[in-house]
């Protein structure tokens, strides 16, 4: 199963998503490729360092991540397209109608309903609050995939 993780820049968000879920993935023993970009991301650009400094005290190195801007061949070539937000949502189905089933915000997905708030501009503890809400979401998500 291929899962692209979508946020605004990339720097933040979507990036924790793709690196916790690998990381749990791994762990698991789940078989699944991931990545992760950003709709409005400029491509090379380092995760925030909060990001990076929260993901590494969970021991996920995620220095070397960059950003990349959310392409019709990523969202057609993902089995699975989950957005950080309902926004982010709506606009890719509006920009990819015909890939829509699969576009879902994630936690949706998993039958949440509150979005994933974005940290950016924030203190570490509101980073760790979004890995520690991402972490929730991507555990379900494992779940359902497992289950399937």
């Amino acid at each position: 199963m291929k899962i692209l993780f979508v946020c605004t820049g990339n720097t933040c968000r979507s990036p924790m998503a793709e690196l916790i879920m690998r990381d749990i993935a791994e762990d698991e023993g789940l078989s699944v490729d991931v990545d992760s970009a950003g709709i409005f991301a400029a491509n090379g650009a380092q995760i925030s360092m909060q990001a990076a400094a929260e993901l590494k005290e969970r021991g996920i190195d995620a220095y070397a991540k960059r950003s990349k801007r959310v392409t019709e061949e990523m969202v057609e070539g993902a089995d699975l397209v989950l957005c950080m937000g309902d926004g982010h949502r709506r606009m890719l189905v509006e920009s990819y109608p015909k890939e829509a089933d699969k576009i879902k915000t994630l936690a949706e997905y998993v039958g949440e309903s509150r979005d994933v708030k974005d940290p950016y501009g924030g203190d570490y503890d509101t980073y760790r609050r979004c890995a520690d809400r991402i972490e929730g979401l991507v555990d379900k998500l494992i779940k359902k995939i497992n289950a399937r």
